[in-house]
């Protein structure tokens, strides 16, 4: 807890990394969309089910409900989406 001395400036230049040349980028993999969106799709739909049978219930309100459709129907815009670029 005494006085500590003041710390000294670094004496020198920083030395710089040796320049490696760069491998070239690989190619992006081709990988298809649709079976993400279609288990996506499969997913908000059992969300939905579950949402409207709580909603009917009484135990919550209908916003789940709404959610899940509107997540579903994005999959369904997501599924159209792949469909039309085929190639990529």
């Amino acid at each position: 807890m005494g006085t500590e001395p003041a710390p000294t400036p670094y004496p020198g230049r920083v030395p710089s990394t040796p320049r490696v040349p760069r491998r070239p980028t690989p190619d992006p993999v081709p990988v298809s969309l649709r079976p993400v969106f279609r288990i996506g799709i499969a997913v908000w739909l059992i969300a939905l089910v579950v949402a409207v049978i709580l909603w009917v219930t009484g135990t919550t309100g209908p916003h789940g409900a709404w959610t899940c459709a509107v997540g579903a129907l994005l999959g369904v815009g997501g599924l159209w989406w792949a469909h039309q670029r085929p190639n990529r």
